[in-house]
């Protein structure tokens, strides 16, 4: 089974009563779309979400990006990273809520395995669990998507906030969840999804193409321009069941190409 990051993972029963106008389902007014498709995203399947906007899969805009993004396109290969990414050296600290309205116990472990996956890469960004307040924090949240994050900051933060969906993961290994994690992780550092071009690769179904994006997509030197869910890096767009994806070759050279 591959379940989409953020897509949806369940068909559902409409009422035919219900209002099936676009706009009044997803939130979307055709101004939002003509925003998303000119900063260089796919609106297929967006939606609005809190106080923002979720597209391509896993990738929160809230409306300031929306309008602040520059309008231009960068051309794209792989793997891929952000034109804004984080100042390093640094230590990143990151958190996460767990019990009492927050994540399951158990998701504690699988983020202490996504942290260790990055610090034994010696990279110039090292990651440190804290109880609460870290640059990044995990939350437990809502939606028809295992979980989400943004991209860097022009100021060279990270991205500070991971959605993270138990419902949607349900019973999946830690190392499963571990992979989801340090696939969040990867996107508020600055990494774009590997299949960027066609996320049928990983995600099954029709071709799709997320687009350069005007948040960047720069081909990182000594890395592949092209993708197969065979690699299985962990900036594929969707995950399968009870797959693990520590980083391969391509990954690691694309991590210490950029920290």
């Amino acid at each position: 089974m591959v379940v989409v990051a953020a897509f949806l993972i369940a068909s559902c029963t409409q009422d035919s009563s219900l209002n099936t106008n676009e706009e009044a389902l997803t939130g979307i007014s055709a101004e939002i779309k003509a925003k998303i498709i000119n900063l260089g995203f796919n609106p297929k399947d967006s939606y609005r979400f809190e106080d923002g906007f979720m597209v391509e899969g896993d990738i929160f805009l809230t409306e300031n990006d929306l309008a602040g993004l520059p309008d231009h396109k960068i051309p794209t290969m792989e793997q891929y990273r952000t034109t804004n990414l984080v100042t390093a050296p640094r230590v990143i600290t990151v958190s996460i809520k767990l019990g009492g309205g927050g994540l399951p116990a158990s998701y504690g472990a699988a983020l202490d395995e996504a942290l260790a996956r990055y610090n034994a890469e010696g990279l110039s960004l090292t990651f440190q669990r804290v109880n609460n307040g870290g640059d990044i924090q995990l939350v437990k949240a809502n939606g028809n998507y295992l979980a989400s994050a943004g991209f860097p900051t022009s100021g060279g933060s990270p991205y500070n906030r991971i959605n993270v969906n138990s419902r949607a993961i349900g019973n999946q290994p830690q190392s499963t969840v571990a992979s989801i994690m340090a696939h969040e992780m990867g996107h508020c550092i600055g990494f774009r999804h590997t299949d960027y071009f066609d996320r049928s690769i990983s995600c099954n179904g029709s071709p799709t193409d997320e687009g350069a994006s005007s948040v960047g997509a720069i081909h990182i030197a000594g890395t592949p321009t092209g993708a197969t869910n065979a690699a299985q890096s962990w900036m594929l767009s969707c995950i399968g069941s009870g797959q693990n994806r520590p980083f391969n070759n391509d990954d690691v050279t694309a991590l210490n190409a950029l920290y």
